[in-house]
């Protein structure tokens, strides 16, 4: 169910093992904890899934969902190529194969986007609701390998009835 015009995208929820997963558990209650909201979400981890990005292929600007419409969604840069191609135009912004974040709000004192040339081993949590996406490259037959995990956030409850 992929945004994008990628052809590979494939599940892997079944073949991570139990500590892989609480690698990415650790990550995202990290993420919360840095947010200081940890102490307000459970976290369930959703779907896993690869995605091979070949030259022309890209993801369009898209959010997330899952059973729960709060969560947390993450990318992991597993492989990519030495070069992305030629760019259409302006070579000093690239944005050939690059990860895209867009915030929306144009305030004079807020980012509205980060666009990031990730490299192998690097790892971006982010809220479902971020827009994101990825430039599509071209010039190679290398591919770009991404592992995506989304982990649904289920509010805790109050340990006192008057305050649910």
């Amino acid at each position: 169910q992929l945004a994008g015009k990628i052809t590979e995208e494939n599940a892997v929820d079944d073949i991570l093992t139990d500590e892989m997963k609480n690698v990415f558990s650790w990550c995202f209650q990290n993420y919360l904890n840095i947010a200081k909201v940890n102490s307000q979400y459970n976290t369930f981890l959703a779907q896993a899934w690869i995605n091979e990005m070949k030259s022309g292929e890209y993801n369009p600007i898209h959010y997330h969902t899952s059973k729960n419409e709060v969560g947390l969604s993450s990318v992991l840069m597993l492989k990519r190529p030495d070069w992305y191609g030629v760019e259409a135009s302006r070579e000093e912004a690239p944005a050939n194969g690059w990860l895209q974040f867009t915030g929306g709000d144009q305030s004079p004192l807020s980012m509205s986007e980060l666009r990031v040339d990730a490299q192998v081993g690097e790892f971006y949590v982010f809220p479902y609701t971020l827009l994101h996406g990825v430039y599509p490259f071209n010039s190679t037959d290398e591919k770009r390998r991404t592992l995506s995990y989304n982990c649904d956030l289920i509010k805790k409850l109050k340990n006192n009835p008057k305050e649910i």
